[in-house]
């Protein structure tokens, strides 16, 4: 038995059913995926930065041996 129902609303509608508790939900969920999101882009900036630092100090040993592998 097939039975296709299309019962399609609104994207606005669907939060018309949400009650108060599913509003701080969704409110939490927002900060939290926008916390995730700059956390990923911190982690970019500090990472470069630490890749940088290893170009700053010319006679680090880890430097010399960064090169001896590249070349």
């Amino acid at each position: 038995m097939n039975m296709a129902y299309n019962n399609n609303i609104a994207f606005y509608k669907l939060f018309s059913f949400a009650d108060t508790s599913d509003k701080i939900l969704m409110f939490f969920g927002t900060i939290g995926a926008i916390g995730n999101g700059l956390c990923l882009v911190l982690l970019a900036v500090l990472f470069g930065d630490l890749v940088d630092s290893f170009g700053l100090n010319q006679t680090s040993h880890v430097l010399q041996a960064v090169s001896k592998v590249c070349h």
